[in-house]
């Protein structure tokens, strides 16, 4: 539900029906306003029930939950801008609207006591239509504010950031990749400097006397400007990745006399550059029995949107023949072609396959087929002689799109694993941000590093989320589902958790989904062990008033920290294993792709809906165990 919507806006799939759902109601209060004046009573009591009915879940099912993930975070410190703003008033007026509504609709069915029957039915309905069409047309007004109006991402096609075309007088200075580009800049007196956000993460400019300028949150395509009306140098840094002084996300702009400044030309940043992956495991093969090869997902350009398939033949295919390999669902109404295997002397057959919009396989395919094909062609589906075919089980692999694609409830649509590394990847960057600011000395940027480190551990329904600082700003540079449960929200851990455990225990589940399943729990057990101690830590570091007793706590929630990313070798054997105590972020999201992978084996007469009927031909003995990594 969190997809793109069906309106052509920006809007998830949800924010469209919360406003077809807010007008339908309005067009059936309507009908059942001109079906009172026709005297028709009792289908106008029906009419105005029914539509009251609808609004109450529409507003308890999405509109409360929405609410607190997209405009709460911002309030009140953001009022000034018309997201917030508008969300608030609407969310004001929607609520006294939806009590008196529903008291109305109430009364008109006697399921009040006799003490509150009003006798004046015709104001009191009015009023309730008057109130609700005015409900529905500021929603209509939220709608476009949120969504239509809204800024979009600064970033040519493929996702690299493009120059920001400027002004005369006008300096553009993007922010990418978690730092200001360039760093240093010279312009002449009287110009203006305007950040825009290229990242996919907040961020500000902020003066380093925090007086002379100050942005708000950016987001990703935001934009704020300030003119340089005298002659010197200015430091500036985001409050949320670095800190003054020149730590970490910091620049500085020198402000010249313009008979001696150089021509102002726009920066051509660099494509955003994503975090380091650590190699990948090979997939286990044990916990299919003796397959011929393995087929496993890995990250290329994006997540799961790369196939590595290695697979024993000792005969190969007859001249002017190859093996070609597909990804297909279940029913065959959807095929990926992969293209062909390479076929070595030693009788291995090996592809590494990479999706040509680099989009998620592991998402939209649970079968994968190796057939005999014409030499130099391009079959779009098997058509020749299918030969091996790997399967994941039906009713386990919704869970597994959850964990690796699109899990509910997320602010974005991507899996409860995705979600983990990025928002682990950001803890690691704050605690290091918080490290830093203690080094310098600096007891303001360690309260607010850590007050970043408790808001993305905690999720924007926490009761203590905001600004624990107290400096008047709630930042947060996570997306707000946070690490662990807060509220109605579960939380990336427990969500992760609790799928793995609905995959493990679903009736078709394999031993290898249930093995990685088991795997997954246990790394999101040991994070939520870690979490639950860091966010203690960081709200003690948010309100700490002595620097120097600061130490032992910015330590430990490095380290902490670190353990939530990747996991820790607890043992001390070198390698960090799914075992209690040890596995973490990485562990979690590596043994997620293995839950989609594939074991191969001959193919069984039959298999595929619509295809020849054939048997495997070539005699493939198992394939040998691989070295891993990892205690399985």
């Amino acid at each position: 539900m969190n997809g793109k919507g069906f309106l052509g806006t920006n809007a998830s799939l949800l924010a469209d029906l919360s406003l077809v759902l807010g007008i339908s109601v309005a067009l059936l209060l309507t009908v059942g306003m001109l079906l009172a004046v026709m005297r028709r009573y009792n289908a106008h009591r029906w009419v105005q029930t029914i539509a009251v009915c609808i609004n109450v879940v529409q507003v308890l099912a999405i509109m409360v939950a929405s609410f607190f993930k997209s405009a709460a975070p911002g309030i009140p410190q953001k009022l000034n801008e018309p997201f917030y703003s508008a969300a608030l008033i609407h969310a004001a007026l929607g609520f006294i609207t939806l009590i008196f509504g529903t008291f109305v609709m109430l009364r008109g069915n006697k399921l009040v006591p006799q003490a509150l029957r009003f006798k004046n039915y015709k104001l009191f309905m009015r009023s309730a239509y008057a109130l609700y069409i005015g409900v529905t047309l500021l929603g209509v007004w939220v709608y476009s504010v949120w969504y239509v109006n809204r800024a979009e991402p600064a970033t040519a096609a493929g996702g690299q950031a493009q120059p920001v075309a400027q002004k005369a007088n006008e300096l553009t200075v993007p922010m990418l990749n978690f730092e200001f580009n360039p760093k240093e800049v010279i312009i002449p007196v009287g110009a203006t400097v305007v950040w825009v956000n290229q990242d996919g993460a907040p961020h500000t400019a902020t003066a380093d006397d925090g007086a002379l300028f100050k942005s708000d949150l950016l987001s990703k395509g935001q934009s704020f400007k300030h003119t340089f009306d005298t002659v010197g140098e200015f430091h500036y840094f985001c409050e949320l990745h670095g800190s003054a002084g020149g730590q970490d996300m910091a620049g500085v702009i020198k402000v010249v006399p313009a008979d001696q400044a150089p021509q102002l030309v726009a920066a051509a940043p660099q494509a955003a550059v994503p975090t380091p992956q650590p190699t990948p495991n090979p997939l286990p093969v044990k916990y299919f029995g003796q397959p011929n090869g393995t087929a496993a997902f890995r990250d290329d350009k994006g997540r799961s949107d790369q196939l590595v398939v290695n697979l024993r033949v000792d005969t190969p295919p007859p001249a002017g023949q190859a093996l070609f390999a597909f990804l297909t669902t279940l029913d065959g109404s959807a095929t990926q072609p992969l293209g062909p295997l390479t076929i070595d002397s030693g009788g291995g057959a090996t592809g590494i396959f990479n999706s040509p919009d680099g989009s998620n396989l592991a998402a939209r395919f649970n079968r994968f087929v190796i057939s005999q094909e014409p030499s130099g062609s391009q079959p779009s589906k098997p058509s020749g002689q299918p030969l091996f075919e790997g399967v994941l089980p039906g009713q386990a692999s919704q869970f597994l799109t959850q964990l690796l694609a699109n899990g509910p409830g997320l602010p974005t649509q991507q899996g409860y694993v995705v979600g983990i590394r990025l928002q682990t990847d950001e803890l690691v960057r704050h605690a290091g941000f918080l490290a830093d600011a203690k080094a310098a000395g600096d007891l303001a940027g360690v309260k607010r590093h850590a007050e970043h480190v408790y808001n993305l551990i905690a999720g924007s329904l926490d009761p203590k989320f905001g600004d624990l600082n107290g400096d008047g700003r709630s930042q947060n540079p996570g997306d707000g589902f946070g690490l662990l449960q807060n509220g109605t929200q579960a939380g990336y851990l427990r969500a992760a958790g609790d799928a793995a455990t609905a995959a493990k225990n679903a009736p078709d589940a394999s031993d290898s989904v249930k093995a990685h399943s088991e795997h997954v729990l246990i790394c999101t057990q040991n994070m939520q062990e870690w979490a639950i101690e860091a966010r203690g830590l960081a709200l003690q570091l948010a309100q700490a008033t002595d620097l120097a007793a600061t130490s032992d706590a910015v330590a430990r929630l490095g380290q902490l920290a670190q353990w939530i990313q990747r996991g820790d070798d607890a043992n001390g054997n070198g390698e960090i294993a799914p075992i209690p105590g040890e596995g973490g972020g990485l562990v979690a999201y590596e043994h997620a792709q293995f839950m989609a992978g594939f074991g191969l084996f001959p193919f069984k007469t039959g298999n595929i809906p619509g295809e020849p009927l054939a048997f495997a031909i070539f005699a493939v003995p198992p394939a040998a165990t691989g070295p891993h990594h990892h205690h399985e």
